[in-house]
Formats: C-alpha cells, sequence, structure tokens
C-alpha cells in the first residue's frame, strides 16, 4: 500500500511538471511610442520552439513550462499585427524581423517574486525577393515584482518588444538605414 501511494504520488509530482501553462498576448498591444515604422515579414527563428520558459503555479510553486496558447502565429504575429506594426500587403519589400528569442521565466524570493521576459529580434531590409540586408541584432529584458507575477508575462513579452523596437528606431533614426551585408533568402 505504501508503494502504491508513492508511486502516485511520484505521478502526480511529475505529471503536474510536465503540464505546460498556456500563455495568450490577446490582450496585449506593443507600446508603439517613437517607432516610425512597419514590418514586412515577421518570422519565427527560435532554437526551440516548443516552450517559451516557465512559470511557477500553486502554493507550492511549481514549475511549469510556459507555451504561446496558439502557436507563433496566433500570438506573436497577431500581437504584432494588432499593435499596428505589421503590414502585410508588400512581404517582398521594407523590413523582416525574425525573432530569435522569448523566453520568461521566475525568480522568487522569501517576500516576493520577479518576472523576467527576454526577446531577441533580428532586423534586415529586403531588397528583392531573393536578397535583403542584415541591419541589426538586438535584444532586450524586462522585469516586474510583485507576490504573485505568472499572469504579469503577457504584459511584459509585450513591453520587452516595444523596448527592442525602441531601441532599433533609435539607432537608424538619424542616420537612416543603411545598406548591410547582403544576405540570400532562400
Amino acid at each position: 500500500m505504501k508503494n502504491a501511494i508513492l508511486i502516485f504520488v511520484l505521478f502526480i509530482g511529475f505529471k503536474s511538471f510536465s503540464q505546460g501553462y498556456e500563455l495568450s498576448l490577446s490582450d496585449n498591444r506593443i507600446p508603439t511610442d517613437g517607432v516610425n515604422f512597419s514590418i514586412a515579414q515577421l518570422m519565427d527563428a527560435r532554437k526551440h520552439k516548443s516552450d517559451i520558459g516557465w512559470v511557477q503555479t500553486g502554493l507550492a510553486n511549481t514549475k511549469r513550462y510556459a507555451v504561446l496558447k496558439n502557436g507563433f502565429d496566433g500570438e506573436v504575429k497577431q500581437l504584432f499585427e494588432r499593435s499596428g506594426l505589421l503590414d502585410n500587403n508588400n512581404p517582398d519589400s521594407g523590413l523582416t524581423v525574425l525573432v530569435s528569442r522569448i523566453y520568461i521565466r521566475e525568480l522568487t524570493k522569501a517576500t516576493s517574486e520577479i518576472a523576467r521576459a527576454e526577446v531577441g529580434l533580428s532586423f534586415f531590409k529586403r531588397i528583392n525577393a531573393d536578397t535583403c540586408y542584415f541591419l541589426a541584432s538586438i535584444s532586450g529584458l524586462h522585469e516586474s515584482k510583485g507576490m504573485d507575477v505568472t499572469y504579469k508575462h503577457d504584459e511584459n513579452i509585450s513591453i520587452v518588444f516595444g523596448k527592442v523596437l525602441q531601441d532599433f528606431q533609435m539607432k537608424f533614426s538619424q542616420q537612416g538605414i543603411p545598406a548591410g551585408n547582403p544576405v540570400p533568402v532562400s
């Protein structure tokens, strides 16, 4: 009987860790203050696409993998479209942005928690259907603190996307977008 209870407890523990926490960005917008460009193509270039990090849930702060509820297209692309940043009308010209990183996690302290979101974007200027120029890779981080921060990750992701886009805008606002190194598109 003791063995059966032990196996049941272990099974429940593994099952609760393996269940993913679904994160939706549907109620958010990217802050676009100071951003005056549009993106022709937004592509998922993350190495690990199965999850975006982990959160801690419940009284015991059980770690759970975090996943995008509706995948990259249903969450991230929709977020960029809702924020007025994605212009799908002319995908063969304009900026192409590769999302190389979306990562969230929680840090627990004695009396509070910290929610951290990190994103990495690479910017390319498309010249024609076969060639684009690499412009920059920029990453950013945003943290928020509180007693329970699990529900702040969606807002943190939106904020850090905005910070990275603003950093790109500031980098090229005075000098314009230069011609960089040509990169073949396949």
